[in-house]
């Protein structure tokens, strides 16, 4: 009989909790966001050297995952590089993502991260993580509003990276 270890519920809410994903979950988690994200991504920042945390919104109705996040956590800096993130879309429009960044955050606070780096996906993920505190550094802002194209596909690209500090 395997030995079953209590993962720590972060967030409870009526109809979902967040909490630490398990081990088993984590190829589940990658391969969701692999269809929202690049495949090259994901397994880039997967694989970069440090903690690597996740978190999963499991549904309570049904018991199965419905969203996730990872980061990758360097204590050397303090800061914490995204993997992925993403909410199944039956479930999206709930502030189910936006739970799942805030409760990340406070984790990785609570660890000693002073900044979070990510690339957004899509222009939606770019508006939904600026809405989350997250931020383009100065010299993208720039060169968006010189070049006038704020709506062009920068997006999934590791130059065009977003930030927060915690």
């Amino acid at each position: 009989m395997a030995h079953q270890v209590a993962l720590r519920v972060l967030h409870d809410s009526e109809s979902y909790c967040i909490r630490e994903a398990a081990l088993d979950e984590v190829e589940p988690l990658l391969k969701m966001f692999k269809k929202d994200m690049s495949k090259k991504w994901v397994d880039q920042y997967h694989n970069l050297p440090g903690k690597k945390f996740a978190l999963v919104a499991v549904d309570k109705e049904t018991n199965k995952v419905i969203g996730g996040i990872e980061r990758v956590v360097d204590f050397d800096t303090g800061s914490a590089t995204g993997v992925g993130f993403a909410v199944l879309k039956d479930f999206r429009r709930r502030g189910i993502g936006a739970t799942l960044l805030k409760v990340m955050d406070d984790e990785l606070r609570n660890m000693g991260v002073t900044c979070i780096t990510t690339v957004p996906a899509s222009k939606n993920a770019a508006e939904f993580l600026k809405e989350n505190g997250y931020e383009y550094e100065e010299f993208i802002k720039s060169f968006l509003a010189a070049t006038g194209k704020s709506n062009v596909a920068l997006y999934g690209f590791d130059a065009f990276k977003m930030k927060k500090y915690l």
